[in-house]
């Protein structure tokens, strides 16, 4: 009987340290989650820290720039970006710092500092493109643009569009009057349209102008092609897979009238819609109630309204409500037979594909 209360013991103990070994070994577990997980402790810590050290960065940046500020207003002097880029890089503060070919000041520390057109001081990390995502902000250095440009992730890595190659759009247009057709109400017409049709009526260079349109705002975006950094370029609106698709020539027999049409002129096109709602979703589209982003081309033939004797072909934009519009875009409109050519003027926003495994500035714009 007392061997057997012995052993009883015994069994219960060793139970008892096994228990014991499993709750601690999960407890173990759970601290090096919380540790090392994603978002935990020393990854929160880690990006404290950077954010401080961010933060101390642009605001020593700042305390040069004001005292610039000061010295050319007793001087009557205005403070350009050149001269503010030369005083925070010369600044004690900055020793050991370098400029790049676009004017942005690397510190020793590896942060970027970007100073942009209007003097505003944003800070920036380097960032390869797969690590990019949607909404990113980054600096681009475009072909014939002496300035980098900011741009902003359309569609990641992660997506199908993006899959094939990161693709990002400007902040905001690059030209502002880009033309297409010919005639009133602008004097300006189609910078694009041949020398053989110059000496024909409005109505032909209008028609070319229409027809080749999607072609034609994607040659102007292909202008902008930087090869270290960019695979391919496109007008905004076009399609994000196959930048060349587009709709057929119209053809419709309903109306005798409209028969004429026939062959003539390119039928319904709507591939903006995809970049369309991406920007909507990443909140690009709605910058444009501010009134700081201009209107835009978009790269498709947004609609075709047909009533009887009445038919216009247009091409859609974006206008600086955000909204996207038609009128006044109008490339051909024709009224009981008559046709009436049109130029009109908009602003201009290129999409570009980045090139794999390539290093970005990334401009943290949630702490500037």
């Amino acid at each position: 009987m007392k061997e057997h209360k012995k052993n009883k013991a015994s069994g219960i103990t060793l139970i008892a340290l096994v228990v014991t070994i499993i709750v601690l070994l999960l407890l173990a577990g759970i601290s090096i989650m919380m540790l090392s997980g994603n978002n935990g402790i020393l990854q929160r810590a880690g990006e404290a820290k950077n954010v401080t050290d961010e933060a101390q960065i642009k605001e020593q940046a700042e305390l040069i720039k004001n005292a610039k500020l000061i010295e050319k207003n007793i001087k009557n002097e205005k403070l350009n970006k050149e001269e503010l880029i030369s005083a925070i890089s010369n600044d004690n503060s900055f020793s050991g710092s370098n400029i790049d070919d676009t004017g942005v000041i690397t510190t020793k520390e590896g942060k970027q500092i970007i100073v942009t057109e209007d003097l505003n001081i944003l800070i920036g990390e380097k960032i390869k493109t797969e690590s990019l995502k949607d909404g990113d902000h980054i600096l681009l250095k475009l072909n014939g643009i002496d300035t980098a440009v900011e741009c902003i992730v359309l569609y990641d890595s992660s997506s199908e569009v993006g899959a094939n190659g990161v693709q990002v759009i400007t902040g905001d247009v690059i030209e502002e009057n880009v033309v297409l057709g010919a005639g009133n109400p602008n004097s300006e017409q189609d910078d694009m349209i041949p020398e053989a049709l110059l000496q024909k009526s409005d109505e032909e260079k209008a028609q070319w102008s229409y027809n080749n349109a999607i072609t034609n705002l994607n040659l102007r975006a292909e202008k902008y092609i930087n090869s270290d950094y960019i695979i391919d370029a496109r007008c905004v609106g076009s399609d994000p897979i196959n930048k060349d698709k587009e709709g057929e020539m119209f053809t419709n027999n309903d109306y005798e009238y409209l028969s004429q049409h026939n062959e003539r002129y390119k039928g319904l096109d709507e591939n903006y819609k995809s970049d369309y709602n991406k920007m909507t979703s990443l909140n690009i589209i709605q910058q444009n109630t501010d009134k700081k982003i201009k209107d835009f081309w978009l790269a498709s033939r947004k609609r075709i309204f047909v009533e009887w004797t009445f038919t216009t072909f247009e091409i859609g934009y974006v206008n600086t409500d955000g909204v996207t519009s038609s009128n006044p875009s109008v490339i051909i409109r024709e009224y009981s037979g008559k046709p009436i050519a049109y130029g009109y003027k908009h602003g201009f926003r290129p999409v570009f594909k980045l090139k794999a495994n390539t290093e970005y500035i990334k401009i943290n714009t949630n702490r500037n």
